[in-house]
């Protein structure tokens, strides 16, 4: 069933007043940004806004995939985690 329209108008309302922009900086943590090149319910090309803005980061593009990236390339986006997170649980431990 589709959402009530109440329920869809505070939703974006809160996307909209929402801005962590100028906080994101003093992220310190390695970040992984998995970009979807065909979502069609938040441009694609955010993500490579929150590349420039976020220190640290790696940013893997799925072309084909849509807003159900984790679903449409599974395998592909579990690789991506697991290749971040022994890449960067590596450098912790020396």
């Amino acid at each position: 069933r589709p959402a009530p329209k109440l329920v869809v108008l505070q939703q974006m309302l809160a996307v909209m007043g929402f801005d962590t922009t100028k906080r994101l900086a003093a992220l310190r943590l390695p970040t992984l940004i998995l970009r979807p090149g065909a979502d069609i319910l938040v441009s694609p090309h955010h993500s490579y806004r929150l590349e420039t803005l976020l220190p640290n980061t790696t940013l893997v593009e799925f072309p084909e995939a849509g807003h159900g990236l984790i679903f449409q390339c599974a395998s592909g986006v579990n690789q991506a985690i697991a290749d971040h997170v022994k890449r960067h649980s590596a450098r912790s431990q020396k």
